[in-house]
């Protein structure tokens, strides 16, 4: 017996000396990314913050008050609850009444998440070194999806403040700015678009689940063609409708040309 508890005790001993031995249990936390732990001239560390950036994008067209039920909830095609006070019917009956407010979540949504992705963008492009080579690829995707969020936002509320750079909380001034006009932040979206369209690669990643070139120039075509069609036909800026629409044939083109 007294063999046994030995053998199985040196056999214990010789385990716990392997595990310290290989086994590292020390952690690198990443709970905040910084110029300590990432590295902003790589594109794999920098994809990790682009990453919710692309989030808010999802949300604001997914989220359950985000852009489908603002769209879809407010036109003749929906069945609307009537349960008045229950549950999601107050709502949708003032959605499909056209009864808008800042108290409607598919107002405010739209609104917050489009916003809450433009900080997390401007945060990359703010950290990215814009005369660097390499970076270019991340930057271009940051632009992109400030562009998309920025489109949306003007399909929505017209003009709405521009930000191209991070804001602290405590800047009221700047917080609180009047909007812009609606021509100014279409054509900062153009240059967003038009930079990711020069800058994102051709082939990047697994085809359908990343942003390619294709892409950007299919969404500046898309934003180009809504913008031009608004500008035209609700009293708008006529040279800029043209420009818009022709930019949105050329992008349009290309993709159509390209095979993908």
């Amino acid at each position: 017996m007294k063999k046994i508890f030995n053998k199985v005790l040196i056999a214990f001993a010789a385990g716990s000396i392997s595990l310290s031995s290989c086994t590292n249990l020390d952690e690198t936390l990443y709970d905040r990314l910084n110029e300590t732990n990432i590295d902003l001239s790589n594109e794999t560390d920098l994809s990790l913050l682009l990453g919710a950036a692309t989030a808010q994008y999802r949300y604001l067209v997914e989220d359950w008050f985000g852009m489908y039920h603002l769209l879809e909830e407010s036109t003749d095609q929906y069945m609307v609850p009537a349960r008045v006070g229950v549950g999601w019917g107050d709502a949708y009956i003032n959605l499909h009444k056209h009864n808008w407010g800042p108290s409607v979540d598919q107002i405010y949504n739209p609104w917050q998440i489009a916003y809450r992705g433009i900080g997390y963008a401007n945060k990359v492009i703010d950290a990215i070194d814009p005369a660097n080579p390499s970076t270019q690829q991340s930057l271009a995707h940051a632009r992109f999806f400030r562009a998309m969020e920025y489109a949306s936002l003007v399909s929505d509320f017209g003009d709405v403040p521009w930000f191209d750079t991070v804001i602290e909380n405590t800047d009221l001034e700047n917080l609180y700015k009047p909007r812009t006009p609606r021509a100014e932040v279409m054509d900062n979206v153009l240059a967003d678009l038009q930079f990711a369209c020069q800058n994102i690669r051709t082939s990047d990643g697994v085809a359908g689940l990343h942003v390619n070139k294709a892409v950007a120039l299919a969404y500046t075509s898309r934003i180009m063609l809504f913008e031009g069609t608004w500008q035209k036909y609700h009293g708008g800026d006529q040279a800029a409708s043209q420009k818009y629409l022709q930019l949105a044939k050329e992008a349009a083109e290309i993709v159509m040309n390209s095979g993908q």
